[in-house]
């Protein structure tokens, strides 16, 4: 044992090269890697290499591999302006720690948040919380990049990413505004819509001790007297109607609400 000229750990005879990189030496099979050739090189008749040396190649340093492990969510089923709580778990599974990096959050490739990670030894873990809050209804994907900003030389660096796709949805309010001819509150056959009449939406935002109207929107009923609000986060409404001229109003029978 010992080292020789290209780094092997056994001393033998030369190594037989070419500019080509096609020399003996380069080409020979080591089925043991011990660093010489399984078959001696014959150069003539005269003149055999016994123990021609083997392309040696030096053992690679241990690297990290981050990997992002799971994507979980709640609520399950969000709507448009919940706050969306992400929680990203991103392991090292390579054979060396790694040092600072960061993780960052995209929906639909519009970066979310990114949060730091100081260092992550081998086959650690670590679990991070991202916030969402989505402000249109639709299809998003959602993407978590572990080390984000290439800072960590890495033994994988195409396994960086995981995705999950969610559905965030909206609430509709909707209704029609008739001519209720017989006055009994129900609209029966033959009771046409009302074009025209205003209706103003508002929100009740509730505090600890009290809750305030916040106004939304107003829009008018159109040609069948319907109506409609949508793009709404979940929540409750106060639904109001202007009274035309030369109407009462049957139902509800307290007001306008």
């Amino acid at each position: 044992e010992g080292r020789n000229i290209v780094g092997g750990n056994y001393l033998g005879g030369n190594y037989w090269s070419s500019p080509d990189d096609n020399g003996f030496s380069d080409t020979c099979s080591d089925a043991d890697n011990d660093g010489i050739c399984d078959q001696p090189f014959v150069i003539d008749e005269n003149n055999v290499d016994y123990l021609p040396l083997a392309g040696y190649a030096p053992t690679p340093a241990p690297l990290p591999d981050l990997i992002v492990e799971s994507i979980t969510y709640e609520p399950l089923e969000p709507f448009i302006q919940d706050a969306v709580k992400f929680a990203v778990k991103v392991k090292n599974t390579g054979d060396a720690g790694a040092g600072g990096f960061n993780i960052s959050l995209l929906a639909n490739e519009t970066q979310i948040e990114k949060r730091r990670v100081e260092s992550l030894n081998a086959e650690g873990s670590v679990a991070l919380e991202f916030i969402w809050t989505p402000a249109s209804a639709g299809s998003y994907m959602i993407t978590a990049i572990a080390d984000s900003d290439a800072e960590v030389h890495e033994s994988d660096e195409g396994n960086n990413a995981k995705t999950v796709y969610i559905e965030v949805r909206q609430c509709e309010i909707r209704g029609m505004k008739f001519n209720d001819s017989n006055m009994n509150g129900i609209r029966d056959d033959g009771e046409e819509g009302v074009k025209g009449v205003e209706i103003r939406l508002s929100r009740l935002n509730f505090s600890e001790w009290w809750w305030e109207e916040e106004y939304v929107g107003n829009t008018s009923t159109g040609d069948s007297g319907n109506y409609s609000f949508s793009g709404l986060p979940k929540g409750y409404y106060i639904v109001e109607e202007g009274l035309p001229d030369g109407f009462v109003q049957t139902y509800p029978p307290y007001g306008a609400r």
